[in-house]
């Protein structure tokens, strides 16, 4: 607490503060983001409403407003899907490593044959509860936008 006053006064002081300070718009709200700018491609702006701290309208550019930016929309869920698959194929090259130096005797053989079981359990979870769904939610999303662009295709 400072030597101003109360907690209850420093906290409607900055309460004050803030709704001073962040611009309003015509209705009243709040305004956070840039009501100018919007999709690089066609210029759309989308804005999300709320009551977090008093009406508050945020502005951020449309991500799904026209083909252009639905394609690259895709191609960020491609490129997501390919470093999940990335992470993927690493894990499972570790894994066959393993295996190699188990199978192959020497030094670390044992060591390795003692680290396969659970390795081996280890990946498979990995690629059931983390990878797989991450592969599957990433499919379905683009799955949904190629279909949105197409329908907006087939309208123009």
């Amino acid at each position: 607490m400072s030597s101003t006053g109360s907690p209850a006064t420093e906290v409607r002081s900055a309460a004050h503060a803030l709704s001073t300070q962040v611009p309003r718009n015509k209705d009243g709200y709040w305004v956070i983001g840039d009501p100018e700018k919007g999709c690089q491609f066609c210029g759309d702006v989308s804005v999300k409403e709320g009551r977090k701290g008093g009406k508050t309208a945020w502005y951020h550019p449309s991500v799904e407003c026209c083909t252009d930016a639905i394609t690259r929309q895709i191609e960020w869920r491609r490129a997501e899907m390919e470093d999940v698959r990335r992470k993927r194929e690493a894990d499972d090259r570790g894994l066959e490593e393993l295996r190699r130096l188990s199978r192959e005797g020497g030094v670390g053989a044992r060591d390795a044959a003692a680290k396969l079981p659970g390795a081996e359990r280890g990946i498979a979870s990995k690629n059931e509860h983390m990878y797989g769904p991450q592969m599957r939610e990433l499919a379905g999303e683009i799955h949904r936008l190629q279909e949105k662009r197409t329908a907006m295709r087939e309208e123009a």
